[in-house]
């Protein structure tokens, strides 16, 4: 009877431990398996970056005849002849405008070439000098597309002054109104992320890197003292001043039909 039990204990030990290995091996495979998936997300978030980055640009002052410089804003180019779009709020009023593209050393002077103050748009275009124009990388901004609760996003702009910064999030409603008193018809897509001051103006993709909006404003109340969400203006907005610009801009985009900030906040929403 004895000889009975302590063989029952050791073929018990026995499946215990042979039961334990294969947990054991299946939460490697499964590990190994979360490795590599993050891994390759890893490696298309850097990719994204560095194609997307070379079409956004930092948009600053030149304080006085002074080499120094403050950030007032975000943008990006919408053609390859050195047009960039950023929001109306972001220029209005100054002089001296630079643009400092992404992995560019230098910095163009820029004109105000257009403006719609409504839907808080303006169109600069690079000044420049000797004749000597550069190429280049832009953005395709489509007519059509559809935006979902969920979409996820990475938005490129310097929060701050902080120059070619980048962030992600997900779209927390397509299409929102009643959140600009001044236009209250205007509809926003509201975003995850706060759009931080230097950051009104920046490029906002989609992961398949379509335009899905620009930055431009955050919700904020002066009551909580709390900073709520940020909004976007919608790419269909950019797509209908751009078709405006038609006989200013040569906008090289064949798929269209495809596809500083001084702190800012309307009264409405101080008050809110």
């Amino acid at each position: 009877m004895k000889m009975k039990k302590i063989f029952f204990y050791v073929i018990l030990l026995l499946t215990l431990t042979c039961e334990r290995s294969n947990r054991q091996a299946k939460i490697e495979e499964v590990n190994q398996e979360s490795y590599i998936q993050a891994l390759h997300l890893q490696n298309f978030f850097l990719k994204f970056a560095k194609d997307h980055l070379y079409k956004t640009v930092t948009i600053q002052l030149q304080k006085g005849i002074s080499d120094k410089y403050q950030s007032i804003g975000s943008g990006f180019f919408i053609n390859e002849e050195g047009y960039v779009l950023t929001c109306y709020h972001v220029v209005y009023g100054k002089k001296k405008l630079l643009i400092s593209p992404y992995g560019n050393t230098k910095k163009y002077k820029a004109v105000v070439a257009n403006e719609d103050k409504a839907n808080d748009l303006a169109l600069l275009k690079i000044d420049f000098e000797d004749n000597i124009h550069e190429r280049f990388s832009f953005v395709q901004v489509p007519q059509e597309r559809v935006l979902n609760y969920g979409h996820m996003y990475m938005a490129f702009g310097a929060p701050n002054g902080l120059k070619d910064s980048i962030t992600t999030g997900i779209i927390s409603h397509p299409l929102r109104n009643e959140v600009d008193e001044s236009f209250p018809l205007n509809s926003y897509i509201q975003l995850s992320e706060t759009v931080y001051p230097g950051s009104s103006g920046g490029l906002v993709l989609d992961l398949t890197g379509k335009l899905i909006g620009m930055m431009r404003f955050t919700y904020s109340s002066l009551e909580s003292g709390a900073s709520g969400p940020g909004f976007a203006i919608p790419f269909n907005v950019i797509y209908d001043f751009l078709q405006k610009q038609k006989d200013l801009v040569l906008l090289k985009n064949k798929a269209l039909r495809g596809i500083v900030e001084i702190p800012f906040t309307t009264t409405y929403l101080a008050k809110k």
